[in-house]
């Protein structure tokens, strides 16, 4: 990494059609597939996690939230492959920790939209994509006091409350979302990292940003 400050986490709304995973693959065909609706793709070796360890976290999230049913991919890679998925698909040209992708039609958009926050994911359907990169969730842990494996538990969490409709967009959200992030770590028996408050990491970690495509 350079001296550069880290450029924030991106969210995005793609169009139903071939999911992510398989273009971010490295060529090693299909990603293993687990019935329930979660697509795993380990493609990193930066942190040491298990598929299992994975499904626990998706779990949490999507019972926390209530969501009634979900079909998600979650893919782990490198730094270079989710830059070269968020200039790809959201047009932003930087690194980043987690990208999400909802897969929708547009009726879909508008009607969840008009739901509105209160909702959130409660007996939402949701069908998405989360790509995070394990190997900044390494570089950056120690400077938090954690883990490597807590650090890709947030940006994981990070991006599934995206796809359950969480924003970040302005200082109310931010602090909305970082609240049900430290909620769901602890629920996890993980606890807060240094420097994650009701602001985020500010100062220390970029805001998050979220950026659209539709």
């Amino acid at each position: 990494m350079t001296g550069k400050p880290r450029a924030p986490r991106s969210a995005g709304r793609a169009p139903s059609g071939p999911k992510l995973s398989r273009l971010a693959s490295r060529g090693e065909g299909r990603p293993n597939s687990r019935p329930g609706g979660l697509e795993i793709s380990n493609q990193q070796r930066s942190v040491r996690v298990t598929r299992d360890e994975i499904r626990r976290i998706v779990r949490a999230v999507l019972e926390a939230e209530r969501v009634e049913r979900a079909t998600i991919s979650v893919t782990l890679t490198d730094n270079a492959t989710v830059r070269r998925v968020n200039r790809e698909f959201l047009r932003h040209d930087y690194d980043t920790d987690v990208l999400s992708f909802l897969f929708e039609s547009p009726r879909v958009a508008a009607r969840e939209k008009t739901a509105g926050a209160a909702r959130r994911g409660h007996g939402r359907h949701i069908d998405g994509e989360v790509l995070v990169s394990a190997e900044m969730a390494a570089e950056r842990a120690g400077q938090f006091g954690w883990s490597g494996r807590d650090e890709l538990t947030l940006y994981l969490i990070h991006g599934l409350l995206h796809l359950c409709g969480y924003d970040d967009q302005t200082p109310p959200e931010r602090r909305v979302m970082r609240g049900r992030e430290r909620t769901i770590l602890a629920d996890l028996g993980i606890g807060t990292a240094r420097g994650i408050d009701s602001g985020g990491r500010v100062g220390r970690r970029a805001l998050a940003k979220n950026g659209t495509r539709s």
